[in-house]
């Protein structure tokens, strides 16, 4: 069975939330829309506690995660 970061239901679907939104920031900074310094910092922050988690299942699983991977682990 595929690991991933949630597990299904609430969890799975509050992670998904959770990611559209740091998707979205990431967005609005690139695009130089203003954002607050604590957004920005949230965001860094959040993003940063993501990609360690992809990085710690990576090393469980024991291989590089391609996009399909990252898919799984973060939507099941």
């Amino acid at each position: 069975m595929c690991q991933s970061l949630e597990e299904r239901g609430k969890p799975r679907k509050a992670r998904f939330e959770a990611v559209k939104k740091l998707y979205g920031l990431r967005s609005k900074a690139v695009h130089g829309e203003p954002l607050s310094q604590d957004q920005l910092i949230a965001a860094m922050n959040d993003s940063n506690r993501l990609l360690s988690e992809l990085l710690l299942l990576t090393i469980e699983r024991g291989h590089v995660l391609g996009a399909d991977g990252f898919d799984d682990a973060l939507f099941g």
